[in-house]
Parts: C-alpha cells; structure tokens; sequence
C-alpha cells in the first residue's frame, strides 16, 4: 500500500518520511519511515519551542479557540451539517511568536549541537496491525524506492538483527550538506519564476 504521489520528486529531491504498508506472514505491516534529516529538524525545532516558551501567548488570545464554522445543506433537506472551521486572522502576539519561533530555529540549525542519529526500527503490535517505525538514511523519490525499505523490514521481522548495520549515521555535517541542497533548489526556484515574470 503506497499512500504518497511522487510526481513533484525530482532525482535532486530530499525526502523525509513516507509510509508503506504490505502483507508479511499473514500479517498486515506498517511503516512508518522517517530520513534521520527529518528526526534531526524535529528535534531543532522541539529545542526551539522550548527556547520560546516563555514568550508564548497565554490567555484569552488564543487564534486557535477563536473559529467559525461552515455549514452546508444536507442533501434532500433543510438540516445543515458542520463541515469545516474558517480561522479567524491570527493575532499581532501569534505572528511575533511564530516569526521568533522561526528565527530561534534557523539559528539554532547552524549550530552543531553533537547529535548523532543512527538507522533503527521499532516494532509494535497494534490491534488492526504490526506497526513498524523505521528510521534509516535512503532517499524515496517514486515508488520503486520504497522496496529496499520493504526488504530492509522484511530481513529485520525475519529475525537478521544486523539488517540495520553499515547505515552511517546523520550529523550536523549531513545537516549542512542538506541544507546547502535545498538553498541552491530554492534559489533555482526563484530564478526560474523571475525569468518567466
């Protein structure tokens, strides 16, 4: 089971997290596949989120609280039924925040705080299947991508525990490799749409 549409992948393209499900002895099987570039922005921006805490917005200026909702007519009658929230504008507060937010992040994504992320499955039994949480450096760009994670899954349920060994593992030098790419791909971008304006 492929839940994901490639089409705006390139071969230039970083990915970050996918999902794969498959039948495997009988049983249903599904990963849940994070690139250890993705566990490394989680936790940059959990670090950032704790930096800000104190300047978050407390009280009644909760945006989030503050929607109104959209109905639309039932079918055949006069009911109407809820079928979305349209959010109110967020707040002068919310918008400094979420810009500090945002600028504690990208300060503290040029700082090498000595995280080493290693290749590592866990496994779980939920009651509709057996959950797998895969964290491993390849890149899924298409579908045909996604068999080498199927195959790494399937040798690891078999029982070889060594199916996640020579994975190296991601470090602030990974980092910053990743985002020099996705600096020259965004200034790639903008020259394009300058070029067709």
């Amino acid at each position: 089971m492929v839940r994901h549409v490639y089409s705006d992948m390139t071969s230039e393209s970083l990915s970050w997290w996918d999902d794969l499900g498959f039948v495997f002895a009988k049983r249903r099987i599904m990963v849940w596949w994070l690139h250890p570039r993705m566990v490394y922005m989680d936790r940059l921006e959990a670090l950032a989120t704790e930096q800000c805490a104190a300047e978050y917005p407390k009280g009644q200026d909760n945006w989030l609280a503050h929607s109104t909702p959209i109905h639309r007519a039932v079918q055949g009658g006069r009911r109407k039924r809820t079928v979305g929230h349209r959010m109110g504008s967020i707040s002068e507060r919310y918008r400094q925040y979420f810009d500090h937010l945002q600028a504690t992040q990208d300060a503290l994504s040029q700082q090498d705080h000595g995280w080493s992320i290693g290749a590592s499955l866990r496994s779980e039994v939920l009651g509709w299947c057996q959950g797998v949480n895969l964290v491993v450096p390849m890149e899924v760009r298409c579908e045909d991508d996604l068999r080498p994670l199927r195959e790494l899954v399937e040798c690891y349920l078999r029982g070889d525990r060594s199916a996640l060994t020579g994975f190296p593992a991601y470090t602030f030098a990974n980092w910053q490799k990743d985002q020099e790419q996705r600096r020259r791909k965004r200034g790639a971008a903008e020259d394009g749409h300058t070029e067709k304006n």
